[in-house]
Formats: structure tokens, sequence, C-alpha cells
């Protein structure tokens, strides 16, 4: 009896040492890698997940399915959420977050900035490593963006399969947890990732729309995916400059002698995207927008809808999605509410950084961000007592500068 069990077990494990073997020669080199990474993914891959998915049968089962393409996969929509760091976009990314026909993921390109622009080889399941001497950082983040939207998660760098921001998404953290439940990631095999993939590509896959947020790009790199893939669309988060560079500078991420050339950089950076937009948004009518995070502070309900809207989503008939920005934003609770302490009021926190920006930095700002306000309706406050007082508005309200029918201004 026992030679018979272990003819069987010598078997199957002959069986899954040889996928793994078909998929790792069938690896790209690295002198093809930047064609491969730099084209827009075509392929879509589909996963079944069963109760028996995460046995060693169930195993070599998800993988097989993972190497073969099929046709159907892909989300109805695929929207970037393109913004910078401390300009909301946290609690607009939450909206989408929470809608039940969202795969959505969190800075995924956080990685590709903290360990491949700082040296560290890419790695991958089914490619050789490659590294920054070969491959521009923009190339491996146009990658991690195309496998993400495609649902493509079998080719994705590893270190974006695997990082903290999978933990932030609803439908991505299922998979997180299943890592943090196998211990054990050490290269060449991966089979703690192999064995939980299949959580994650089943998501992805049977999701309606798939939503990046995205901190760590440009307007001119969102060009190729509007161009390439019709179901891609665009919107561009903005916020007032001085809340955002003051947010940025309590972060440690600059010092405040630094704050001249911070924020003229930042605005022209900022400017230029806003100009590319526009070009794009009259040659993909429909696909592109500009949001203003003050406007959904203001409104999060009904600029959480006119955003659904936007991307083709339908708001929940159960009115649960209403119930949650609703208590997300503290709209219209009592001052003595008990549940006050656990809930934001997102237009207080969006006004937050008047009392706390000193008025010097506020000027320099204003100087070095003239162009940014006249673009997107913010307004200059020239004294101490206008910057302190939040009942003087520090933007045109959204009725009054985006004109009815707009699409928030290039939709």
């Amino acid at each position: 009896m026992m030679p018979r069990v272990l003819i069987v077990f010598v078997f199957f494990v002959f069986k899954f040492f040889t996928l793994l073997l078909y998929i790792f020669s069938s690896s790209d080199s690295p002198h093809n890698l930047l064609e491969s990474f730099s084209s827009s993914s075509s392929s879509r891959y589909d996963v079944i997940v069963d109760d028996n998915t995460l046995t060693t049968d169930g195993l070599q089962e998800g993988l097989r399915k993972l190497t073969e393409p099929t046709a159907n996969t892909s989300a109805e929509v695929k929207l970037i959420l393109l913004t910078y760091m401390r300009s909301g976009s946290s609690f607009t990314g939450d909206l989408f977050n929470h809608h039940p026909d969202v795969f959505y993921v969190y800075e995924p390109l956080y990685p590709v900035k903290w360990f491949f622009s700082r040296g560290e080889p890419a790695t991958f399941l089914s490619r050789e490593p490659v590294s920054p001497r070969d491959v521009p950082t923009h190339v491996l983040q146009n990658h991690v963006i195309s496998s993400y939207l495609n649902c493509s998660l079998h080719a994705l760098y590893l270190r974006a399969l695997t990082y903290f921001g999978l933990t932030f998404g609803q439908k991505t953290r299922s998979f997180h947890r299943c890592l943090d439940a196998r211990p054990g990631l050490a290269p060449p095999v991966h089979s703690t990732i192999l064995g939980c993939l299949p959580l994650l590509q089943s998501s992805c896959a049977t999701s309606r729309a798939v939503v990046l947020k995205v901190v760590r790009f440009t307007m001119d790199l969102v060009d190729g995916f509007l161009r390439n893939d019709p179901k891609v669309k665009v919107i561009h988060l903005l916020r007032d400059p001085r809340a955002t560079l003051r947010s940025q500078r309590a972060k440690g991420m600059f010092r405040k002698e630094d704050i001249p050339a911070v924020s003229s950089r930042f605005c022209r950076n900022v400017l230029t995207d806003a100009r590319r937009a526009d070009r794009l948004a009259a040659e993909f009518p429909g696909r592109v927008t500009l949001a203003r995070y003050e406007d959904l502070t203001d409104e999060p309900i009904r600029m959480s809808e006119t955003l659904f809207e936007f991307v083709g989503l339908r708001t929940r008939d159960d009115g649960l999605l209403h119930e949650y920005i609703w208590n997300l934003t503290s709209a219209g609770l009592p001052d003595n509410s008990l549940s006050f302490t656990q809930r934001r009021n997102s237009k207080e926190t969006a006004e937050v950084w008047r009392r706390r920006l000193d008025l010097e930095s506020s000027r320099v700002i204003d100087d070095n961000c003239g162009a940014v306000y006249r673009r997107l309706g913010y307004l200059p406050l020239l004294t101490e007592s206008d910057l302190k007082n939040v009942s003087v508005p520090s933007y045109v309200p959204f009725k009054d500068f985006f004109p009815p029918n707009s699409g928030l201004g290039n939709g």
C-alpha cells in the first residue's frame, strides 16, 4: 500500500515542478523586457477559485489557469485616479473602494519608487529579474499599471504584488491576509504567492471596474493607456496647493526654507498635467475629467455620484453606499453625537491647513502658484485674518466655477 501512495505523491510533485520549470524557461530575457513592458498588455487571465484552490492539486490547477490567456476577464471600466501626495486621494479613493463593483488598488507604484528606483532589481514569478540599469523607472511603472488594469497579476512585479497597500483594498485584503498566513516568500518557487494569487485574480477578474489610485505618475504617461485601451478613464484629482504643500511639509517631505523651490516645482508640474489633461479630454471625450477635493468635501454624496456616473458605476439601490459616505464625512451629525469622534468631518478636515499655515509661506505659494489658482478657481488670502478665518472663501464654489454640464471641467 505504502509504495503506491509514494508513487502517487512523487508523480504529483514531478508534475508541479515540471510546470514551474516550463514557466521559468519561457521567461523574457532582460534584453526583451523594455519592449514587453512598454507595450500595453493584451492578454487576459481568468481564474476560478473554489475550496480546493489552495490544496496541492488546487495549486497546480490554479497555476495552469493563471498561465492560460482567455478573452473575457478584463473590467468594463478601468480608472486611473491621478493625483499628488497629500491631495485628498485617500478620501476620494475610499469612495470607490467601498463600491461593490470596484476592484480598488491603493498606490500600486509605491514599491517602484521605494525599491526599484533606489537600485533594487525587480523580480517576477515568471521572468528573469531586471535591473534599474536595464529598464527605466517609467517603463516598470507602466508595467505595474497595465498589469493591474488588465488583471494580469501573474506577470506583476513582485514588490507590487506583496506590498502593504493591498491591505487597504476591500477586494485585495484577503490576498494579503493569505500571504501573512503562509510565510515563506523565498525565491525561486514563490509557492506562497502562487497559492494565494487565485484569490486576488478572481476578485479582479469578476469586478466591473478596476480603480487605481496613483500619486507617482504624470498625465503624459497616462496618454498611452487612453490611446491603447478604450475602456481606460482618468480622473485628475486636485487640491489647493497651500493645503497640499502644508501637509507635505508636516509629513517631513521638505523643510520650511525649501517652500519657494518646492512650491514652484510642484505648481509647475500640476499646471503641466492640467494642460495635458485638457488636450486629452478634447481628444478622448468623456474619458478624462478633473475633480477638486474641496468640492467632494463640500457635497460628498452629490459629487461622489457625479464621479460614479463619469466612471459608469451605479449607486447601490439599498442605500448602503450613501450611508457609508454620510458616516465617513460626518454629514448632518449633531455636535453632541457619540459617533462624531469616530467619523471625520470632511469639510473641517479640508480647511484645517488654514489654521496651521503661516502667512509668509502662504504668500510664497500664492506667488508661485498663481497660474494654478486661476485655472482651478483658488483664491489668494492676503492677510493673517483672512487666512485663519474659514468663513473667508479660499476657492470659487463648484457651481460658479464649473458651469452646468461641464463634466467637472473636462469630462
